[in-house]
């Protein structure tokens, strides 16, 4: 029955909470990741072990110097790092414009404003290609719809892509983009019942889109798209209704075969989050029984050497990954903190406050360029815009 699943699937979405992007450190000891690999008893990847090869140049907190921008560009949701650029929405009364600013002398700049008055950004991509972003608006496109726009420029008219309605969900798609690829998973509610979609289209040509997946949300829900080269990776939940506890893992789907079967990732089990680059994989597994959007163990597979190696930081979600560090969320917001994935270690960078004068949160990385947003008792509580350009 379409009414029961779609009971079943708020109620799920609902319980999962919001895993806050806010990051922090905790100073542990690195764990290396030139490591000999090692089979894992339980049958997934390698298991890093620690080897005597000779580490990379250590780079240290004082290395890294992180920057506010000017107090009146106040964020409506978290900032993105993309494209070497700084993306972020906002608005006077819903985050209803999107602004970009390329670290350098020149100010910030809006390069959307919706004509909706209710619309809301929930998401923003960038590549060389353009923007991606997703737009709700209840007046326009009714409870729950949704709208996947491309952007050419700034100033530019935005294209349609795709568009549905998921009032039972509550969630909008999420999305993923190179200069080649914008991919989105996407949660929609036609008469036949509510499905959860992964599809992908050429930014060279927005028309031709192709659905990789379309299943009811009975069998699974999909998150989180991640590109890289001819790589499509995702997050997969099928919800469990007896109360056992839901079964979710990690797929890629190779585009160069976009019909062929994906590939499971092996993990270590409840595995979620993924974030990607040519050389790691980042994910993060939960405890059993945990939800998949709840905080948890990062983890990092070395691709060449199949080494898998734990980051050291309890209750953590969201990575990001760029050239050599990996950043993301930490359940305490007392911290700025990246992970080194050269020497394994991780890098404070912004003094710890225990006692939540002063929060840390959005983080987000690409190539080298970190961004997030700072809030405390300062400037009357509003959040404040950060970055930090990594060394190499």
């Amino acid at each position: 029955m379409v009414g029961t699943d779609v009971t079943l699937w708020r109620g799920r979405l609902l319980s999962v909470g919001a895993a806050a992007v806010l990051i922090a450190v905790a100073c542990n000891p690195p764990i290396p990741l030139e490591a000999t690999a090692r089979p894992s008893q339980a049958g997934g990847p390698a298991i890093a072990t620690p080897a005597t090869s000779a580490r990379p140049t250590a780079v240290t907190s004082a290395a890294i110097q992180p920057h506010l921008l000017d107090a009146r560009y106040v964020p409506a949701e978290a900032p993105t790092s993309a494209d070497e650029q700084l993306l972020w929405t906002a608005g006077e009364t819903t985050p209803s414009e999107i602004w970009r600013w390329v670290p350098g002398p020149q100010p910030p700049e809006r390069i959307f404003a919706s004509p909706r008055g209710d619309a809301h950004i929930d998401a923003v991509a960038a590549s060389s290609a353009g923007y991606a972003f997703v737009e709700e608006s209840t007046r326009a496109f009714g409870k729950g719809g949704w709208r996947l726009w491309f952007l050419a420029g700034p100033g530019q008219e935005p294209i349609e892509m795709d568009r549905g309605s998921a009032p039972g969900a509550g969630v909008s798609p999420t999305i993923a983009m190179d200069g080649e690829r914008i991919a989105w998973a996407a949660f929609d509610e036609p008469q036949s019942g509510p499905v959860s979609r992964l599809r992908i289209a050429p930014t060279t040509d927005l028309e031709a889109v192709t659905t990789l997946i379309d299943a009811p949300i009975r069998d699974r829900l999909l998150w989180y798209p991640a590109l890289v080269g001819q790589e499509l990776w995702y997050a997969t939940i099928k919800t469990d209704a007896t109360g056992a506890g839901d079964e979710f893992h990690i797929e890629q789907i190779d585009l160069t075969r976009p019909d062929a079967e994906p590939a499971r990732f092996p993990g270590l089990g409840n595995d979620f989050d993924p974030a990607v680059n040519d050389r790691f994989v980042v994910w993060k597994t939960t405890k059993p029984g945990d939800a998949a959007l709840n905080w948890g163990t990062l983890h990092v597979l070395d691709r060449q050497s199949e080494a898998v190696s734990a980051i050291p930081i309890a209750n953590a979600a969201r990575p990001s990954i760029g050239e050599r560090y990996v950043a993301f969320g930490e359940i305490t917001h007392s911290r700025l903190a990246v992970f080194d994935l050269s020497t394994g270690t991780i890098l404070d960078l912004a003094p710890a406050h225990p006692d939540g004068s002063e929060t840390y949160g959005g983080v987000s990385l690409s190539g080298r360029l970190l961004t997030f947003f700072t809030q405390g008792p300062v400037e009357n509580g509003l959040p404040r815009i950060g970055w930090a350009t990594l060394p190499e």
